[in-house]
């Protein structure tokens, strides 16, 4: 409703109102004003399915018709927002709305007749509980109902009847349930409802009314479900995989969807993972070994949480009749919550003599030692240069058991080896107990350029790299080599510093932001000897603002105020204003929403005889979400316009040696053109 409750004619004319038809659509356009007229021939009701207010004239002024004179709410009917009011014959009603928010549709009706406009399912078809949880009829207008019975055959029951507005639901689920059950019913009989005791929403008594539909044939039901005490991260070869089985009253329908879900926000789930199933006649068969599930791969918020959640969706039986699951509120869906235990990552550390970097020239074998032994398994040690891989079978190695968890390898150089180029030595078969990779964590390089180590870690979850941050490499290079950074497409390549013993160490310039989920490859590229190449996985959300926009602000920046003058902002959505680092002003909503948001906003600054005023404000919706403005960034984003008091003198400059110059919306201008442009906080003339 209109927060004023007349209009007067000046403003607009009603004997232009065009003349409007009951029961007839009329377009209603976003942001432009509505106005019709109506004089109804007969007393009664008038109902409208469209927010426009409705207004008498009296004295040259339209008097809007407000609740005390019986104009009021009457909910959603048919899915559209329905106001009522009481008219007289031989009177002329107004439909005006200076404003319209949205596009939409306008219809008003006189005393309609009481009508059914729906049902679900249609009258006469089949109704399947497990489909669905109650039958539902939407008629043209409000109503109220005494009663309501359900009756198959020579069996009867008052059922619950439940009313919202126009919409009316009759639950006859738990009475089929027991009927089923008892054996009482089967498929292909005749439903039937009936509602008696009715009102229509003018208060007038309305004859019974009867309904009648099909049952359909009893459905399948879930009879047990047989769950795992917990679910793991991961199954090596010590553990069997978890399993869930589901037992049905029924042979069930092959490739039923299934999902295993975690971290909940608000039930939309980070995670979601559709899960194969093995269906046998009555039984599924969840199985949740083969695949690594951690919190930090499932959740990138980096919530963690207890459970998992494993979805059964719209199961259907062999016959492709829904699975009744009508108590889980659901059609055809269960939802059960299973503990969840993650298995710590291993912390392996591993030497190598010779070590990492070295020349295996005069090397006969090479010793690895390594902890948490006791967690993993392989089948020899891999040596690989190029596309070129031979692997020393573990009956050729020695091992020296040091404790229960820690051994060292005796490994022969196979033969020719000695001299190749960049030699890279493994673990081949590697498997750990945790499910991850750790084929990194036992490896070494000899025989050219390697990294001994690195402030960056391979594989990590990388935010940011923030400008000033010192990047530093060991190697193992002789002095006098040059050493080069970069990130892959995003940034360099740059030469490193040279600290002596293999240092090298370069000082971020600028920020690097890494998108999350996003893989970003990093080089170090040593001159003449070869690239070492290393990962990471971005961590960095992208900020969220709000989907509402600034339309228009007039005048626009740079315009020129006097003592009388006020700034109109038109925004997409409801927001409010929060003043920044700005000339004082005051802001002023609209009134079209009683909450102290709105769409549109009057701006006046308190004082204009400064110079440069200088408007910059904050804007959040009504969810506080911000609106991104033409000024900083993500939650520190806001708008900054200047404008130009009446009573200032423009500078007139041919050159500027200060500081950096700014157009008159706020943008940083490199090469400025001639024209008006803000420096140091004033306008100047280039």
């Amino acid at each position: 409703m209109l927060a004023v409750t007349s209009v007067t004619a000046s403003a607009v004319n009603p004997a232009e109102f065009p003349v409007l038809e009951p029961g007839k659509e009329y377009k209603l356009e976003a942001k432009k004003s509505f106005m019709g007229k109506y004089t109804p021939t007969e007393n009664g009701q008038v109902i409208e399915y469209a927010p426009i207010a409705a207004w008498t004239l009296s004295g040259g002024e339209l008097q809007q018709i407000t609740e005390q004179d019986g104009y009021h709410y009457a909910g959603y009917i048919n899915g559209k927002q329905a106001f009522q009011f009481s008219v007289t014959a031989g009177e002329t009603y107004y439909f005006y709305e200076s404003f319209v928010m949205d596009d939409g549709v306008f219809v008003f009706e006189l005393n309609p007749e009481l009508t059914l406009l729906t049902s679900t399912p249609e009258v006469g078809e089949v109704y399947d509980p497990a489909a669905r949880s109650y039958i539902e009829y939407t008629f043209n207008q409000n109503l109220n109902i005494g009663k309501a019975n359900m009756s198959v055959k020579d069996l009867s029951a008052d059922v619950d009847v439940h009313i919202i507005g126009s919409t009316v639901s009759v639950v006859v689920n738990d009475v089929l349930h027991q009927w089923y059950n008892e054996n009482k019913i089967t498929g292909d009989e005749i439903l039937k409802i009936t509602l008696s005791d009715i009102t229509d929403g003018m208060g007038n008594k309305i004859d019974d009314m009867s309904f009648s539909y099909v049952t359909a044939h009893k459905p399948v039901e879930m009879v047990n479900a047989e769950l795992p005490v917990e679910i793991l991260s991961w199954y090596g070869e010590n553990n069997t995989p978890a399993k869930a089985v589901f037992t049905f009253s029924g042979p069930m329908a092959q490739n039923p969807m299934i999902e295993l879900c975690y971290a909940p926000v608000d039930l939309g789930y980070e995670y979601h993972e559709q899960m194969d199933a093995v269906v046998d006649g009555n039984t599924i068969t969840v199985d949740f070994g083969g695949k690594r599930r951690t919190s930090a791969e499932m959740s990138t918020s980096g919530r963690t949480d207890n459970n998992f959640y494993l979805l059964l969706i719209g199961l259907k039986d062999a016959s492709g009749q829904v699975v009744w699951s009508n108590e889980q509120g659901s059609v055809g869906s269960y939802m059960y919550d299973i503990p969840f235990t993650e298995i710590p990552r291993l912390n392996i550390t591993s030497e190598f003599t010779p070590s990492l970097g070295a020349s295996l020239e005069n090397a006969k074998s090479i010793k690895i030692y390594f902890n948490c032994a006791d967690h993993l398994t392989y089948s020899g040690v891999a040596f690989s240069s190029g596309s070129e891989k031979v692997v020393v079978s573990k009956d050729d190695i020695s091992v020296d058991q040091i404790s229960d968890t820690e051994v060292e390898l005796t490994v022969p150089v196979p033969t020719g080896w000695n001299t190749k180029k960049d030699v890279i030595v493994t673990l081949d078969g590697l498997t750990a107990d945790d499910g991850y990779d750790h084929s990194s964590d036992i490896s070494a390089k000899f025989n050219g350029f390697t990294l001994l180590y690195c402030s960056i870690k391979d594989g990590s979850r990388v935010k940011s790299i923030a400008e000033g941050a010192i990047v530093k490499v060991e190697t193992n290079l002789a002095e006098g080599s040059k050493l080069t950074f970069e990130v892959a497409d995003m940034f360099g390549p740059v030469e490193m510093t040279a600290e002596g013993d293999g240092v090298y160490t370069f000082t971020m310039s600028e920020p690097l932001v890494f998108e999350v989920d996003k893989t970003y490859t990093i080089n170090f590229i040593a001159d003449g000897n070869g690239t070492e190449t290393l990962s990471i996985i971005g961590d960095t959300a992208p900020y969220e603002f709000s989907d509402i926009i600034l339309e228009s602000i007039t005048p626009e920046s740079g315009a020129e105020l006097t003592a009388d003058s006020t700034i109109k902002l038109i925004f997409s959505g409801l927001v409010y204003i929060e003043m920044s680092e700005s000339a004082p002003f005051t802001s002023t909503p609209a009134g079209h929403d009683d909450s102290g948001y709105d769409y549109e906003w009057d701006i006046k600054f308190n004082n204009v005889s400064s110079e440069n005023l200088v408007l910059a404000f904050s804007v959040k919706d009504m969810d506080g979400k911000v609106v991104e403005g033409n000024k900083g960034v993500d939650a520190g984003s806001y708008f900054h316009y200047v404008f130009n008091s009446e009573n200032s003198s423009i500078s007139e400059i041919n050159s500027v040696k200060s500081s950096e110059i700014y157009d008159l919306q706020g943008r940083r201008v490199i090469k400025p053109a001639h024209g008006l442009y803000i420096q140091s906080g004033k306008i100047i003339r280039l």
